[in-house]
């Protein structure tokens, strides 16, 4: 079958293109007979202009009762994609990146990215008021289809804007697992600023506007004051620190509303720092919290993978900043209020 694409000219039905391009090789996981990032989208600019995607036509399986994915969550640039390429090693885990064509199959307002967010009313925060069930059926069916044709048993999904979504999430799919990673305040803002700034705060920077709106829900512990507010305006890293405090406070509530006998089970918290310094003792932890046995290739390649993602200042402590950090960075933080200096401070001390 074929179609005609924007320029008027013909190409293959892209309903089926997924299939050939889920067996591309990468040179980033060349350890792998898949492509994780096959629902990305792979060319994410012409996503972010457009809003456009694949429409995916798969023959749906129905999964058992009992299987369910689990969700590495944090804020972006906080190091999810290193522990799960490190699980994905795993020869029963089917790891899939930021699957957001898979998403809007069911959930159009899952976007919050594109130039067509805002048509689709994406949200960045899911209540369970927006879990759908018949999407959260057709969802699993697509999760469950796509991790036995790569002939795995557990689907692993990297998507750090869910970090905002635990309940629907967990709406969606009773009884998953979370697996949060967590890094260095600074070096996270840090990297979100220097990280495509152009894109990472939506078209129109409406992921931006949708981030803002979630700072009255915490005001109580995220007190910005008004200087720091208008910094953000030209300031990525400004931005970051707050996408990261937010992420933080977003997860912890989550947390908290489990009950206490599941959340041991179910959440767990993994420091981007103690992975780096214990990468195969942190990944045997990460194993028994999915329940899976112990996997020599895992813990192999551990340390060459983590040594990778090292940067001259990616541990450097909060308390630090003063001294490597720049000029503009100790001016944003000077502004920043007590409230977001003191949980920078608290969620630095893991370093």
């Amino acid at each position: 079958m074929t179609s005609k694409n924007m320029e008027g000219s013909e190409s293959f039905d892209e309903s089926n293109e997924w299939v050939i391009d889920i067996h591309q090789e990468r040179v980033d996981f060349d350890w792998l007979n898949y492509n994780p990032h096959v629902f990305l989208p792979l060319d994410y600019e012409y996503f972010f202009r457009t809003g456009k995607i694949k429409k995916i036509n798969i023959e749906p399986q129905e999964p058992p009762s009992n299987w369910k994915p689990c969700f590495i969550i944090g804020c972006g640039r906080s190091g999810s994609t290193v522990l799960c390429k490190l699980l994905s090693a795993h020869p029963d885990l089917c790891f899939l990146n930021e699957p957001r064509e898979l998403w809007m199959q069911a959930f159009p307002n899952f976007d919050v990215w594109s130039s067509k967010s805002r048509e689709r009313e994406g949200k960045l925060r899911m209540s369970r008021n927006d879990a759908d069930l018949a999407g959260a059926r057709r969802l699993n069916e697509l999760f469950y289809t796509i991790t036995n044709l790569v002939s795995r048993k557990k689907l692993i999904e990297k998507t750090p804007e869910n970090t905002f979504r635990l309940k629907w999430l967990d709406q969606l799919f009773p009884g998953c697992k979370f697996i949060m990673v967590k890094r260095n305040p600074i070096g996270t803002a840090r990297s979100i600023a220097r990280f495509q700034p152009d894109t990472w705060f939506g078209y129109g920077a409406y992921k931006w506007e949708q981030l803002s709106t979630l700072l009255a829900r915490y005001k109580k512990n995220l007190a910005l004051p008004e200087e720091f507010i208008t910094l953000t305006e030209d300031s990525a890293f400004a931005k970051g620190l707050v996408e990261w405090a937010l992420s933080v406070l977003s997860a912890e509530e989550f947390k908290m509303s489990l009950p206490k006998d599941e959340v041991k089970e179910r959440f767990m918290e993994i420091h981007l720092e103690r992975l780096i310094n214990r990468p195969q003792e942190s990944m045997k932890e990460v194993l028994e919290f999915l329940e899976l046995g112990d996997c020599e290739e895992v813990y192999n390649i551990s340390s060459q993978i983590v040594q990778k993602h090292l940067t001259p200042t990616f541990s450097m402590p909060c308390s630090h900043v003063h001294h490597y950090g720049s000029a503009n960075e100790e001016h944003i933080l000077a502004y920043a209020g007590a409230s977001l200096r003191n949980l920078i401070f608290e969620h630095s001390l893991h370093n």
